[in-house]
């Protein structure tokens, strides 16, 4: 199963509910958040916002390009200051681990259960929560059971969640995961879901692609439907290319049926001529790989853009077009931070997968203008290396002239990274 997060801005749309100052950890604005996308897309997605607001469950069925449905959906959620978490597959234990990792890197989750115990009890969530992390006492024990008597669910999972070690979010989702093992995931999800701040909980993206056949869909939107069953503020979407007609009907089926938003992908022709009317020409390799993976008339125009030779233009499109990409969407950041010091200065990648450990670097002209620029990138590419970064240059005029090679390559260094980390975590080590 493939899980990815995006990070989260404060919330600016969907008239939320802030979270208090203690128990929301501040998240940075995320940057570079690729292209905008068609207006009726966009409007499409608040008005199932609202709808959500309103209590209504949805779903929001993204049919189309699935890269380019995924890449509107993470431009949306971005914009409306939320995170979200990816699944590729019907696994709803999984995707709880994967989603609850989210809430607790995002919110001080043992502070929201004091907050919503506080009233309870009649006291301050500040002083209530170091008495709660007391330890196994008797004043503790007795604490936990004047909470039950008010809100049983709360002092259960609060007792398992505030006496739990300290760790990594990854770690403790894993703990509290396997601590309800015997019962539905949708326990844990009932506990968790009444401490988030309305509006504010990541949103989930299911992503199909019609070669996994509609059996797939159909237990992808069983999974969707479950969750807006359960709690209709749950910001949903499935983005998929496969055809609705083969599913029967049923409840399921309806809820995409409504959800449905259509996005759209030119073809090769719809290219070629919006490229002679700004004078550009492209490779036809590159038009018919733009054109396989979909490709609205944003990512065109970067992509006419840095065909005409600026670094920084390369950079962007390639960025947009692989947070386009189902496989590469959430993993990449343009100028992104390895987190060392280099030429005395934080050193920067031009696209940088940190979970993956994946650099990419791309060189335009000034990287052979001499010997030291040469030596320079071999220093950069040895402490990259040093620290596990697989490390990938291309030139900057490839970028567009070379995409087809160039995203295979890319593609393959992702899912050799994958198999990696699974390998690794499977031994229980590090990749």
């Amino acid at each position: 199963m493939l899980c990815a997060r995006a990070y989260a801005t404060p919330d600016l749309s969907e008239v939320c509910k802030e979270p208090s100052q203690h128990s929301a950890r501040q998240k940075p604005k995320l940057e570079n958040s690729a292209t905008p996308f068609e207006p009726a897309v966009s409007f499409s997605l608040q008005r199932h916002a609202e709808r959500r607001q309103q209590g209504i469950p949805t779903v929001t069925y993204l049919a189309g390009p699935s890269g380019l449905g995924s890449h509107a959906f993470a431009t949306w959620v971005a914009s409306v200051g939320r995170s979200y978490v990816r699944c590729d597959v019907p696994d709803a234990t999984q995707f709880l681990h994967t989603w609850l990792t989210e809430i607790l890197q995002r919110y001080d989750v043992p502070l929201l259960v004091a907050e919503a115990a506080a009233p309870l009890l009649r006291e301050a969530p500040g002083p209530l929560l170091q008495r709660l992390r007391q330890g196994a006492t008797l004043e503790h024990s007795l604490l936990w059971a004047r909470i039950g008597e008010h809100d049983p669910a709360l002092a259960s999972f609060g007792a398992l969640l505030v006496r739990t070690e300290p760790t990594e979010p990854r770690e403790l989702a894993e703990l509290l995961v396997q601590a309800l093992a015997g019962k539905s995931p949708w326990t844990l999800l009932r506990l968790v879901c009444p401490l988030i701040p309305r509006h504010t909980a990541p949103a989930l993206l299911l992503v199909h692609s019609a070669a996994d056949g509609s059996d797939g869909l159909l237990q992808l939107a069983r999974l969707a439907s479950r969750l807006v069953e359960e709690w209709p503020e749950f910001c949903v979407a499935l983005a998929s290319d496969a055809s609705l007609e083969p599913l029967a009907e049923c409840r399921d089926k309806t809820l995409l049926r409504e959800g449905h938003v259509q996005v759209r992908s030119l073809d090769p022709s719809g290219i070629k001529t919006l490229l002679s009317q700004r004078g550009a020409q492209l490779p036809e390799a590159t038009v018919a790989r733009l054109a396989k993976d979909g490709v609205d008339r944003e990512l065109l125009e970067l992509c006419t853009q840095a065909a005409r030779g600026a670094r920084s233009e390369a950079e962007r499109f390639l960025f947009a077009r692989l947070q386009s990409l189902p496989w590469a969407l959430g993993h990449f950041k343009l100028n992104g931070m390895p987190g060392f010091t280099f030429g005395g200065k934080q050193a920067e990648v031009d696209l940088l997968a940190q979970e993956l450990r994946i650099a990419v670097e791309i060189d335009g002209y000034y990287h052979f203008q001499g010997h030291d620029p040469y030596r320079r990138d071999r220093r950069k590419d040895f402490e990259l290396q040093h620290r596990g970064y697989l490390v990938l240059r291309f030139l900057e005029q490839d970028i567009v002239a070379r995409l087809e090679e160039i995203l295979s390559q890319l593609h393959a260094a992702v899912l050799w990274r994958q198999e990696q980390r699974l390998k690794a975590n499977n031994r229980g080590g590090e990749p």
